[in-house]
């Protein structure tokens, strides 16, 4: 005959400002829990009560979900997520998967999850970033929202072509020192990376006028004086003539404006041969 189990005798219980401590009898051997008031009132818990094996592991597993379910609420206080990026934050904390389900379950019943709210607030924030509709959807699909609420957004082509008038100066000002050639190259990479169509990009830039010939020689000038010492100890003329050229087109200046602006600092070589 299996001898029967001794239960978990309550000798104490302590009430403090965030937690209640359980003190129990186990073979004489004193033994305490904290548990969550939510879990206290689940159970009708009292000094000299006697709790089997499978009433204190249900106070056990329920006092684990309601730590779990804390640690949740402490995290949707500070900022908004979707639900998908409010699984993996919960998974990070090695919280079960069966618990995960729940609570996030419990969340969407308490409306503090809500995919359609957070991107609405992510679509109306970077637009205030003056960012573009390609990047705001890729945002958006990265943090797990559904295309069929990603295709309810709108994105007025007028709107975004006032932000980019808006953006525009500032790359302006970014790469001033640049060459013309350079320039738009930069400025056509700033305003993919803000997730601007190609079409709309190529249209804007058409419309800013070119730098005059005058500008660039001088930024022209100003890039072969930061090689030409160097190149001119290392290398022979015409060497170093065909890596001045080469360093200098890569830098985006065209084959012209080289060709005068080398003439011009008179380096004491005859060019014609060199360069026609």
């Amino acid at each position: 005959m299996k001898k029967a189990k001794s239960n978990y005798l309550i000798t104490k219980i302590e009430f403090k400002k965030k937690e209640i401590i359980l003190h129990y009898l186990k073979d004489e051997e004193e033994k305490e829990i904290s548990i969550f008031p939510t879990v206290y009132s689940d159970f009708f818990l009292y000094e000299g009560k006697e709790l089997s094996e499978t009433e204190l592991k249900d106070i056990q597993k329920k006092n684990a979900y309601a730590k779990s379910l804390q640690i949740a609420y402490n995290y949707i206080a500070k900022k908004e997520y979707s639900v998908a990026d409010f699984r993996k934050k919960l998974q990070s904390k090695n919280i079960p998967e069966t618990q995960i389900h729940s609570i996030i379950d419990t969340l969407l019943e308490q409306n503090l999850l809500n995919d359609r709210r957070y991107a609405e607030d992510v679509v109306e924030i970077f637009q205030a970033r003056y960012y573009g509709k390609n990047y705001i959807i890729k945002k958006l699909q990265e943090d797990g929202i559904s295309s069929s609420i990603i295709s309810s957004f709108i994105f007025d082509d007028e709107i975004e072509k006032e932000k980019m008038d808006t953006l525009l100066p500032v790359f302006l000002r970014k790469y001033e020192k640049d060459n013309w050639r350079m320039k738009k190259e930069h400025l056509y990479r700033e305003f993919l990376k803000y997730g601007y169509d190609s079409e709309m990009i190529q249209s804007i830039l058409s419309h800013i006028e070119n730098s005059s010939m005058e500008d660039e020689m001088e930024k022209c000038r100003k890039e072969l004086q930061k090689y030409q010492v160097h190149y001119q100890r290392k290398y022979s003329n015409y060497e170093y003539r065909k890596r001045i050229i080469a360093t200098l087109m890569r830098k985006g200046f065209s084959y012209d404006i080289i060709k005068q602006v080398m003439e011009s600092v008179n380096d004491g070589t005859d060019e014609s041969d060199e360069m026609d």
